[in-house]
């Protein structure tokens, strides 16, 4: 799964509707495949931030090489933020 996916899972699991932008709880009573309801939220928000550490040597790599790629760097800096904002859910519901 990419990152991205495990994102939208984690959303579906620890964010409200306003604050996912998303129906959120719906994965789970529609039988639909979710990292975040299989693994438990603390392992899946490991496996993004392994996986974005990954992408970003490869992106450093490839904007380095070629300015057209730096456009994905904005695209990154969003999915920190869903991150962070995932993370902050799940140390909320931790706490």
């Amino acid at each position: 799964a990419s990152a991205f996916q495990m994102l939208d899972d984690l959303k579906d699991v620890l964010l409200a509707p306003a604050a996912s932008g998303k129906t959120a709880g719906r994965d789970g009573p529609l039988n639909r495949p979710n990292l975040a309801l299989a693994e438990g939220a603390d392992p899946a928000l490991r496996r993004v931030v392994r996986l974005l550490r990954l992408g970003d040597a490869t992106l450093e790599r490839l904007a380095g090489a070629h300015a057209d790629w730096r456009f994905l760097e904005d695209w990154r800096g969003r999915l920190a933020e869903e991150l962070q904002r995932c993370a902050r859910a799940a140390a909320s519901v931790a706490a």
